[in-house]
C-alpha cells in the first residue's frame, strides 16, 4: 500500500466503511479491529494501540515544541504584514497624515512587482497547451499507452477550474511569493483525487534551525477546520474521536496578524457567531513511538487546547529500508538565504518603495497646499467666534474689522505663509527610485521589444542573455519546485487511484516507469526571450544561405511560428514534396515515358537483355526517326543504364550476394515486347527502302557506345593489370634486395671465420718457433 495524505477532507479509509457514517463506540471499534484476521495496515492509525501516558507525553512536548517554532516565526509574519501594508492595496487601513487632508496614498511599486512577477511565471509554468509532460524512464513499454493517457489525465486536472484548484492555487502562490520571498504548498488526497493547496500565511512553521523541508526535524501545518470537517475524519476512522467543545477556539489559538491583515484585504471580516473552527497541528516529524529505540517519521494530528491525539500515523515507504519520510509540502523561494526562509522582494526594495511612497505623498501635499492657502492674521484686525481665527478650504471666514481709528484694509492684516509648489527635483527623485526598483524586480525587456529586426545575431543574443540575467534563476528555482509537486501529485495519484479511473486511465499508468514533468522551459522566461531567440536562429538561417551553406529555413520559420503562438505552423510552411522514383516499367512503358519527357530508372532484377534489345529494334526503325530527334539523347541514356545495372546484376550473382528479386512474367513480358518490336521493325524496313540508311546509322551509333563502354572498361582492366604488376614488380625488387643483403651478410660472416682460423694459425705457428729457437739454459 502506499502513502496516504492527511489533513483536511481527508479520503474515507475502505477498511473502515463497515461504520456507513453512524456514531460508533470507541470500544466496539477496537474490538471489531482486534478481531480482524486481517494483516495491520503499514499507515494505520496508531493512537489505539498506544499507551495513554505515552500519547500525553507525545501531546505535551509536541504541543511546546510547536508553539515554541511558532513564536519564532513571529518576526518572519511581520515582515510579511509590513510587506502588504507596503503594496498599499488595504484602503481601510488607518493611517495619520501631517495635516488634516494631507495624501496616504502609497506607491504601487511593490504591489506592481508582484503582479508582474505572478503574470510572468503563471503563463510560463500553466500554459493554455498543456502543463504537464510524461517521459518515459527504464522499463517503459511503448505499447502500453500509459505515457499518453497520463499526461492527458495530469493536464486535465492540473489546469481546470474544478475541485482539484492547482491552477488556482498556484496563481496564489505566485502573488504571495516575490512579496514574502517564501511560499508553502501540500499535495494530497481529495474526494476525486490529488489536490493541492497554497498553506495560509502564519499556518505553517518549522524550527529555528531548520534549511530544508527535508532535513527539518518537524514540518507544522496549523489546521483550522469546521466542524463538520473534524467530523467527517472522525467517522472515516482517519482520527481517533475525541469530545470536542460546541464553539470554537480561534480565541485561544489566534491566527496571525499577517493572516488577518491579507484576509481584511479581500474584504473579510471574522463573526464571532459564524467561525466555529477547531485549531490542530498536523505535525510531520521525527519521533521514536512504540518501544522504538530511534526516532522514525510519523506524522501526528494534535488538538492543542485539549492536548488530545487523534492520530499517529508512520510516514515512510514500507519498501523504504532507510524509512526516509515521504514528503507531503514543496517550498517555493523567490530568493534563498540563510536559513529555512526565503526572501522577497519587500527585503530588497522594500526601503525604495516606502521612498517612493514618501516622495509621491510629499509631491501631492505640496500641490495640495499650493491650491489652498493658509497664512497669519493680526490680532488688532478682530476675531471670530469663540476668540480663533478658523480658515476652511474653499470657504471664507467672517471677521470683524477695527470700528475706530486703525487701517480698514484687510489685506494689510492678513499674511498668506509662503508654499512651494510641487518641485521638480523632489519628482526626478521619484522617477529615479522608481525606475531602479522596477529594473530591480522584473525583467528589462524593453531593449529586446525594440530591438530592430536588422539587428546583428550576436547583438540579438546579447539583449536576450542581458535581460535573462536576474529572472531566469528566479524562473529555474520555480520550475524545480513545481517539478518536484508534479512528482507528489503523481505518487498520491498512484497510491489513491482506483485499478482504472475515468476515461481508461489506470493505476499502473502513474509508476515509476514513467516521469511527470513540467512543460516548460527552464532555460527561457517570457514568450519576448522566445521570439527572439527564434529571430535570432532565422537570421542565422539567412546569413548562412547568402554564404552558400544550405539550411533549411523551413524549420528556422516554423521555430518562429511556434514562438509567436501559431497553432499549426506546419500548414504555414508545407514541406516541399521530394520527387518520388519512376516504378518499374517495361520496355514499351519506358520507352513512352521517354517520348513524355517522364524519368526512367533500370531496377535490379529486370531483364536488362530485353531491354537493350527493345530499345535497338527501335532504333532500327524508320517510323520513330522523327521522335527520336529529340528523344535519342535519352534513349540512350536509358539504354546505357540497363547496360550498367545488368553488369551490377551478374556481380551480384558472381560474388554470392543476395541475388535480385526475379518476377518471372515480368521477364517474360519484356522479352515478348522485344520481339514484338523486332518483328515490327522488320516489317517496316521491308517496306521502306530508306530503312537500311536508318538502321547503319543507329548500329553505328550503338556500336559506338559499345566501343566507348569497352574502351572503358579496358582502360579500367589495364589500369588494374598495371598498378598489379607494378606492385609485383615491387615486391620483387624488395625480395632480391633482402636476399643479397642476407648473402652479403653470409660472406662476412665467412670471411671473418676465415680470418680468424688465420690468425689463430700464425699465432700457433709463431709459438712453435719461438719454442724451437730458445736457447738452452746453462747448468753450472
Amino acid at each position: 500500500m502506499g502513502s496516504k495524505e492527511f489533513g483536511e477532507f481527508a479520503p474515507v479509509d475502505p477498511l473502515d466503511m463497515f461504520r456507513d457514517m453512524e456514531e460508533v463506540e470507541l470500544e466496539d471499534l477496537d474490538a471489531a479491529s482486534s478481531d480482524a484476521d486481517e494483516p495491520e495496515d503499514h499507515f494505520a492509525n496508531l493512537v489505539t494501540t498506544l499507551d495513554v501516558d505515552d500519547l500525553k507525553k507525545i501531546a505535551s512536548e509536541l504541543v511546546d515544541r510547536v508553539d515554541t517554532d511558532i513564536e519564532e516565526r513571529d518576526r518572519h509574519d511581520r515582515f510579511m504584514l509590513k510587506g502588504m501594508e507596503a503594496m498599499g492595496i488595504d484602503r481601510d487601513e488607518i493611517r495619520t497624515g501631517a495635516f488634516a487632508g494631507s495624501s496616504t496614498v502609497r506607491h504601487p511599486l511593490l504591489a506592481q512587482a508582484c503582479v508582474d512577477f505572478q503574470s510572468r511565471i503563471t503563463r510560463e509554468l500553466l500554459p493554455a497547451g498543456g502543463a504537464v509532460r510524461a517521459v518515459p524512464s527504464e522499463g517503459y513499454d511503448e505499447a502500453s499507452g500509459s505515457l499518453r493517457r497520463a499526461e492527458v489525465y495530469a493536464n486535465r486536472r492540473i489546469l481546470s477550474s474544478g475541485g482539484c484548484g492547482y491552477s488556482e492555487s498556484l496563481e496564489q502562490a505566485f502573488i504571495r511569493l516575490p512579496l514574502a520571498g517564501s511560499v508553502i504548498r501540500k499535495v494530497r488526497q481529495g474526494p476525486d483525487g490529488a489536490v493541492s493547496e497554497t498553506i495560509a500565511t502564519g499556518d505553517f512553521a518549522v524550527p529555528y534551525s531548520a534549511t530544508t523541508l527535508q532535513s527539518s526535524p518537524r514540518n507544522t501545518h496549523i489546521l483550522r477546520l469546521h466542524k463538520h470537517e473534524v467530523d467527517l475524519n472522525f467517522r472515516s476512522g482517519l482520527w481517533k474521536r475525541f469530545d470536542l467543545d460546541e464553539r470554537g477556539d480561534e480565541s485561544r489559538r489566534p491566527e496571525s496578524q499577517s493572516k488577518k491583515h491579507a484576509q481584511r484585504v479581500t474584504g473579510q471580516s471574522k463573526s464571532s457567531e459564524d467561525d466555529d473552527r477547531y485549531v490542530f497541528y498536523e505535525v510531520h516529524c521525527w519521533w521514536a513511538v512504540e518501544d522504538e529505540e530511534e526516532e522514525r517519521p510519523y506524522v501526528v494530528v494534535i488538538h492543542p487546547d485539549t492536548e488530545t491525539v487523534c492520530m499517529v500515523r508512520r510516514n515512510w515507504d514500507p519498501a523504504d529500508g532507510a524509512m526516509q519520510p515521504i514528503q507531503h509540502f514543496v517550498h517555493y523561494r523567490y530568493l534563498p538565504w540563510e536559513g529555512f526562509w526565503g526572501i522577497g522582494l519587500f527585503h530588497l526594495i522594500g526601503g525604495l518603495s516606502s521612498a517612493a511612497t514618501g516622495s509621491l505623498r510629499a509631491l501631492m501635499d505640496s500641490a495640495v497646499l499650493q491650491n489652498m492657502p493658509t497664512g497669519l492674521a493680526d490680532k488688532s484686525a478682530g476675531v471670530t467666534k469663540g476668540g480663533k481665527l478658523k480658515l476652511e478650504p474653499l470657504g471664507f471666514t467672517n471677521v470683524t474689522l477695527p470700528t475706530t481709528g486703525g487701517d480698514r484694509d484687510i489685506r494689510k492684516h492678513f499674511m498668506p505663509l509662503p508654499v512651494a509648489g510641487p518641485s521638480a527635483t523632489l519628482f526626478s527623485l521619484l522617477q529615479f527610485m522608481v525606475s531602479e526598483g522596477s529594473e530591480f524586480a522584473s525583467v528589462a525587456i524593453k531593449g529586446l521589444a525594440d530591438a530592430s529586426e536588422q539587428a546583428p545575431v550576436g547583438t540579438t543574443m546579447a539583449l536576450v542573455e542581458q535581460g535573462s540575467i536576474v529572472f531566469a534563476s528566479i524562473h529555474l528555482r520555480q520550475h524545480r519546485s513545481f517539478a518536484q509537486e508534479l512528482r507528489l501529485f503523481q505518487r498520491v495519484t498512484r497510491d489513491w487511484m482506483p485499478a482504472e479511473g475515468d476515461d481508461g486511465v489506470q493505476k499502473e499508468d502513474f509508476d515509476d516507469v514513467l516521469i511527470l514533468v513540467t512543460a516548460s522551459d527552464p532555460s527561457t522566461w517570457s514568450s519576448v526571450q522566445r521570439v527572439t531567440q527564434a529571430q535570432a536562429v532565422v537570421q542565422m538561417a539567412q546569413l548562412a544561405n547568402s554564404l552558400g551553406v544550405k539550411v533549411d529555413l523551413r524549420s528556422a520559420f516554423i521555430t518562429m511560428s511556434k514562438a509567436l503562438g501559431v497553432e499549426d505552423p506546419e500548414a504555414m510552411f508545407p514541406k516541399e514534396e521530394q520527387p518520388q522514383p519512376p516504378p518499374p516499367m517495361q520496355p514499351q512503358e519506358e520507352f513512352a515515358a521517354i517520348l513524355r519527357g517522364q524519368p526512367t530508372r533500370a531496377y535490379p532484377g529486370q531483364n536488362h537483355d530485353a531491354h537493350k534489345a527493345f530499345y535497338e529494334q527501335v532504333l532500327q526503325d524508320p517510323s520513330y526517326a522523327k521522335a527520336l530527334e529529340k528523344a535519342l539523347p535519352s534513349v540512350l541514356a536509358c539504354h546505357a543504364d540497363h547496360t550498367a545495372q545488368g553488369v551490377l546484376d551478374e556481380i551480384a550473382r558472381i560474388t554470392g550476394q543476395q541475388p535480385p528479386e526475379v518476377d518471372p512474367m515480368l521477364w517474360q513480358s519484356a522479352m515478348v515486347a522485344a520481339e514484338a518490336a523486332a518483328r515490327l521493325a522488320q516489317t517496316r524496313r521491308a517496306s521502306d527502302p530508306a530503312v537500311v540508311a536508318v538502321q547503319e546509322d543507329a548500329k553505328t551509333r550503338i556500336e559506338i557506345e559499345n566501343r566507348k563502354l569497352q574502351q572503358r572498361d579496358t582502360q579500367i582492366i589495364q589500369t588494374g593489370e598495371l598498378k598489379f604488376a607494378e606492385l609485383a614488380s615491387r615486391e620483387r625488387i624488395a625480395v632480391a634486395e633482402i636476399e643479397a643483403k642476407a648473402a652479403n651478410l653470409v660472406t662476412e660472416a665467412s670471411m671473418q671465420r676465415e680470418e680468424a682460423e688465420r690468425r689463430s694459425a700464425d699465432a700457433r705457428e709463431k709459438a712453435a718457433f719461438d719454442a724451437a729457437n730458445k736457447a738452452p739454459e746453462v747448468v753450472l
